[in-house]
């Protein structure tokens, strides 16, 4: 179905909430050097670390002054010299990211740390990142939702530091040529004496108060103003998920899906480019799409789901409120205690208590998903794919690892992985997950670009993936395999020539692969989002020059759950409810929802491939 006017889509947008909360922040680092004479205050372009918050903490990185810090600057340039260089007053640290680690900065005197500046070094290496070595498992925030394959250690990489609470701001500096300035003040300190009130010291200042020592984001998010009104100090974390379906619900058949991430992660958000972990998953989920449009859904035995999940890098929170949405249908009328059937830009009908933009969710069930694929981190496969099973020795499992394998463009690049009945995180995880909304049974598997860990520069400001073009060729591959899959498992003519119609569009996949993690607005994203947004834009009487909000240079860090990112009611012009308990609806109410660039071309490719 077309992307226009208001007609229901068959590519729904699913709300997105989260358990972690984010500390509202101003981006980018202020620091300054003085002199004895007129002041210098050169800046430093970065990305900072931030405090984050959970029930029982927080993680990232805080400052408790809140007017700031100012500091002497110091350099450490080598392993030594934690060692036998002991901070002696409060100070600003310079170091190469070859040596920022937990181990290495406890070395130092932590009292009078004031802050870290972390550059990277023309032989900086991507052998290592900054993310726990069980990236949402053991020891991390989310190894509680991930209780059965959260003890592998995917990433032996890892320093661990994007798990830590860390009392003191750090900034990962933009380059080592952007840092030279201040390393040469540093240098110029070490002539000066310890607390020196004679000649010239140069000091660095940052200022990153992220809330006091103690604090959670149940106690952040329910924070009350002196009048004893709620007023949260923290927005949650999340952001619209898409799912679309190859076929009519209302028939009653088994479904087959196909998921991907969205999102990714870094120490420091701003720089959290995610080709490989977020990018490349996506592109080839879409790309595959794309291609089983030549197949008439009146060939299939089964329909085929594919989802796209938003703020899966943070408790899994895509995949997890679709199940849960998905659980709560059955409760219907009890689960959308104000069903509303009227047409928006989202579908011809929403639930105004709780909010849902769409309820085309009710039509599924996980009881009917006797099949699940996941695809991970694709654009890099020098080794060729693998295929992670769940329950691998089940007939049913080797079935579906076979459809993989010998899928006709596999052309031998795809096997099974090594790492023997291990799922890696995702949002499959949270469809196995019996003891939230999951099956533990499912028949499932994840199509990745590794076998028993993750590269090195995973969740890290170096996963770029400059080789485009292998890249490319990689990510089209796989959404190849994977459209073969999916139309094997779920074929009412197993082997039929509508096989040999499955074509990937390269070109389609390498202008989406620099599009996503380029340039949101490019002609593209543009293209395939122009209805969309001309629909919403009518709906909501806004502007028609109005256009989502997209991010430069791109991060695919999922962001804060807010403003026009979470749905709402609007009761007029300047006024909109979270939820809509006691008041009737009216024609003239609106959902109010109007998601980034990213969420918007994502919903509407999915409705124009399905």
């Amino acid at each position: 179905m077309k992307l226009c006017g208001l007609q229901m889509l068959p590519a729904s947008a699913a709300m997105v909430m989260a358990v972690l909360g984010l500390l509202e922040h101003g981006s980018g680092v202020e620091a300054g050097a003085v002199t004895t004479g007129v002041p210098q205050n050169p800046t430093v372009p970065g990305g900072e670390c931030v405090r984050m918050f959970h029930s029982k903490g927080d993680v990232g990185c805080f400052s408790l002054d809140k007017d700031g810090s100012r500091a002497r600057l110091v350099s450490v340039t080598s392993a030594d010299a934690f060692h036998h260089d002991k901070l002696k007053e409060n100070s600003i640290v310079l170091l190469p990211d070859s040596l920022f680690s937990t181990e290495n900065v406890a070395k130092l005197n932590g009292a009078f740390i004031k802050g870290l500046l972390v550059y990277p070094t023309s032989s900086s290496s991507t052998s290592f990142n900054y993310e726990s070595t069980h990236p949402q498992g053991k020891g991390t925030v989310d190894g509680v939702l991930n209780p059965v394959f959260g003890e592998y250690a995917w990433n032996p990489s890892g320093r661990g530091v994007m798990s830590a609470s860390l009392p003191y701001p750090v900034v990962e500096v933009a380059s080592e040529a952007k840092a030279a300035e201040f390393l040469e003040l540093a240098r110029k300190n070490e002539r000066a004496p310890v607390e020196s009130t004679f000649g010239v010291v140069y000091r660095g200042a940052m200022a990153y108060y992220f809330g006091p020592a103690k604090m959670d984001s149940i106690s952040c998010l329910s924070f009350k103003n002196i009048y004893g009104n709620r007023s949260p100090k923290c927005l949650p974390v999340g952001g619209q998920s898409s799912w679309g379906v190859k076929g009519d619900l209302s028939v009653s058949k088994p479904v087959v899906i196909a998921m991907a991430s969205m999102d990714t992660n870094a120490f420091s958000h701003v720089y959290a480019p995610g080709a490989n972990a977020g990018a490349s998953g996506l592109v080839a989920l879409l790309a595959a799409a794309d291609a089983l449009k030549t197949i008439p859904s009146s060939a299939l035995k089964k329909h085929i789901v594919f989802a796209a999940f938003q703020g899966e890098s943070y408790g899994f929170v895509g995949s997890r409120r679709f199940l849960s949405d998905i659980q709560q249908a059955k409760q219907m009328p009890k689960g959308c205690a104000a069903p509303i059937s009227a047409s928006t830009p989202f579908g011809t009908s929403h639930c105004a208590s709780p909010i849902r933009s769409s309820l085309a969710f009710a039509d599924l069930s996980l009881d009917a998903i006797d099949i699940a694929i996941q695809v991970d981190q694709v654009a890099v496969a020098d080794m060729g794919f693998f295929i992670h099973p769940n329950n691998p020795k089940t007939s049913s499992s080797e079935s579906l690892v076979d459809a993989l394998v010998n899928a006709p463009s596999a052309k031998g690049r795809v096997q099974p992985s090594t790492a023997a009945s291990a799922v890696p995180p995702g949002p499959l995880v949270s469809f196995l997950n019996d003891r939230e909304f999951g099956n533990a049974s499912l028949v499932s598997a994840v199509l990745s670009g590794y076998d028993a860990s993750f590269p090195d520069n995973y969740h890290s400001r170096w996963d770029t993936n400059t080789s485009d073009t292998a890249a490319a060729a990689n990510i089209a591959q796989a959404a190849q395999v994977l459209a073969e899959a999916l139309f094997a498992s779920s074929a009412a003519v197993p082997g039929s020539e509508l096989l040999a119609s499955i074509a990937v569009n390269a070109t389609l996949v390498s202008s989406l692969w620099t599009c996503i993690r380029t340039q949101w607005n490019c002609p593209l994203l543009q293209a395939y989002s122009k209805p969309a947004v001309a629909t919403m834009n009518e709906y909501l009487s806004f502007t028609p020059a109005s256009a989502p909000s997209f991010v430069e240079p791109v991060t695919l860090y999922t962001s804060v759950y807010s403003d026009n990112r979470m749905p709402t009611i609007r009761l007029n012009k300047s006024y909109a409810v979270a939820d809509l308990a006691d008041t009737k609806w009216d024609d003239a109410f609106k959902v109010n929802l109007y998601p980034n660039a990213y969420e918007t071309f994502t919903r509407a490719f999915l409705a124009s491939a399905l």
